[in-house]
């Protein structure tokens, strides 16, 4: 299953629980194996058992923050080499409360040209995911 789809799995599951309704099988049964593995392992991964996070490298999981971060970046620029030189001197010290606001939110950006022309050509797997 894909993550995305786990996380629609997990919020229909907490819809159906909230309203006070017992859970379909399929849905009781995915939800009580990844907490009945997650009790007898205490060091496992409930994201990943629930499959909210992806087994294979390269992949975002469920509640990736990377996604909201391109879309944030791309609104912001005008082109990849001004958002180059604004991110550089952002981190050498110069203040700037858009990129600020948008590290607090949505974690680091990066800070290579390479990498934020893929953000802005949307060509990274977050930006593929703004698409849908």
């Amino acid at each position: 299953m894909k993550p995305l789809d786990a996380r629609a799995r997990l919020a229909e599951c907490a819809q159906i629980i909230a309203a006070g309704q017992p859970l379909p099988p399929i849905l009781r049964a995915w939800l009580v194996r990844a907490l009945y593995r997650r009790v007898q392992d205490p060091g496992a991964d409930l994201d990943r058992l629930l499959e909210l996070r992806s087994r294979a490298g390269g992949r975002l999981h469920a509640f990736s923050t990377l996604p909201g971060r391109d879309l944030a970046l791309k609104r912001i620029a005008s082109d990849v080499d001004a958002l180059h030189q604004r991110v550089r001197a952002y981190r050498a010290g110069a203040d700037d409360p858009e990129l600020s606001r948008i590290e607090r939110e949505h974690g680091r950006i990066p800070a290579g040209r390479r990498q934020l022309h893929r953000i802005l050509a949307g060509q990274t797997v977050a930006g593929q995911m703004n698409r849908h």
